[in-house]
């Protein structure tokens, strides 16, 4: 299952894979109108703390896959 240009099992650390998976199927749950799409569609309609979980994990998605790449 890729996601944009993310590809799960090539670009995510391996503990984090099904958690990833499962919130970009959460993020992306509402059905598109218009011109946006279904992940604008979900964040359009979460309130402030839905939000903020939202940011809070995909900050710490992005700071567990730093933790990964290898060091130059």
């Amino acid at each position: 299952m890729q996601f944009n240009n993310v590809e799960p099992k090539n670009d995510i650390p391996p503990e984090i894979q099904e958690e990833f998976i499962l919130f970009m199927k959460e993020i992306s749950s509402a059905s598109a109108r218009g011109d946006e799409g279904t992940v604008h569609a979900t964040i359009a309609g979460l309130d402030e703390l839905g939000v903020q979980r939202a940011i809070d994990k995909i900050i710490s998605f992005y700071d567990t896959t730093c933790r990964y790449m290898p060091r130059n």
